[in-house]
C-alpha cells in the first residue's frame, strides 16, 4: 500500500512541476499547482505511515525507507519555503530532488536489503 500512495504522490509532483513552469502568469492555476504538491504530500506521508504501521518503527534501517523518508523531509522544507514568493525556483528544485529520490526508493523497494549490507555493496 505504501507502494501506491508513493507513487501517487510521484505523479502529482510531476504535474505539480510541469504546471509550474506551463502556467507562471495565471493566478488561478498558480495555486493549483502548489495544491498538487501538497496533495502529493499527504500521500506521501500516507506511504510513511503505511511503511511505520508494517515495520513497527520508522523506516529507517533500510535504504527504500531512508530515501522515502529523505525525500518526505526535503519537501516539508520546500513546502515552508514556498510561501516566500522570491524563493519558488527554489521549491522547484527541492521538490525536483524528492521526485529522484522517490524514483531511487522505489526502485529499491524491489530489493530490500538493509542500509548497511546496501553501502557495503556499494563499495
Amino acid at each position: 500500500m505504501d507502494i501506491v500512495s508513493l507513487s501517487i504522490s510521484l505523479v502529482l509532483y510531476v504535474i505539480g512541476i510541469i504546471a509550474f513552469f506551463v502556467f507562471r502568469e495565471k493566478y488561478v492555476l498558480k495555486s493549483w499547482r502548489t495544491l498538487l504538491i501538497w496533495i502529493g504530500f499527504l500521500f506521501h506521508t500516507l506511504a510513511i505511515i503505511f511503511r511505520i504501521i508494517h515495520d513497527g518503527g520508522l523506516p529507517l534501517s533500510y535504504s527504500y525507507g531512508i530515501f522515502m523518508t529523505l525525500s518526505w523531509a526535503i519537501l516539508l522544507a520546500g513546502l515552508f519555503i514556498s510561501s516566500n514568493i522570491k524563493m519558488r525556483m527554489l521549491f522547484v528544485i527541492l521538490v525536483c530532488i524528492a521526485f529522484s529520490l522517490i524514483l531511487i526508493a522505489l526502485h529499491l523497494s524491489k530489493t530490500p536489503q538493509l542500509s548497511g549490507q546496501s553501502i557495503q555493496g556499494f563499495w
